[in-house]
């Protein structure tokens, strides 16, 4: 019985040479684990906030970067998550729906419903970590300048602080009465 010597090395590369980049997964092996966090090894790739998925079904998000590992956050503490267990990049930020859908649910703190009511049909996911809106916009978008003008009423009564000019803009300081002309009963509106 003749053996060929053949090199696996080239073997691999000609295996792996018409696949494109995209259909090649990262993955990395869990090398600890302990207190719903876990350090994996061999996602060299990985970004701030990438959501993880192991092959038990559990999934994570990343949370600290080192040279040769990251930590990952777990999402489930119901779904054990083992050493030298396998976890896949999914090359997205974790997102939690937001739409009308969820309206009077019940969910936990993942996005997951727990009311038994069957899953949520949202259209739409944002990201949990995003740029929030500035108070003066969110304050108009509820329709509170109202609101926003009796806080600034009672700020400036305990504090004599002067108040940012954009919040001056935003609502402006209600007209005064003297104090004599009201116990009076004269009305200067």
């Amino acid at each position: 019985m003749e053996m060929k010597s053949t090199d696996l090395v080239s073997l691999f590369e000609n295996a792996l040479k018409g696949l494109s980049d995209q259909s090649l997964q990262e993955i990395g092996l869990v090398i600890k684990v302990g207190d719903n966090i876990c350090l994996v090894h061999g996602l060299k790739n990985a970004i701030y906030g990438e959501l993880i998925e192991f092959e038990g079904g559990n999934s994570g998000i990343i949370f600290n970067l080192d040279e040769d590992s990251v930590a990952i956050f777990l999402l489930d503490n119901t779904i054990p998550v083992a050493e030298l267990e396998v976890a896949k990049r999914t090359n997205d930020v974790f997102r939690v729906p937001v739409d009308t859908s969820m309206l009077g649910r019940v969910l936990n703190a993942v996005g997951k419903p727990i009311d038994g009511l069957g899953q949520i049909q949202a259209k739409e996911f944002r990201p949990v970590e995003s740029v929030v809106a500035g108070i003066t916009q969110r304050v108009h978008a509820l329709g509170g300048e109202r609101l926003l003008r009796a806080g600034r009423e009672t700020l400036v009564g305990l504090t004599h602080v002067r108040l940012p000019s954009r919040l001056r803009r935003a609502c402006p300081a209600p007209r005064r009465t003297p104090r004599r002309a009201w116990s009076a009963g004269i009305n200067y509106r």
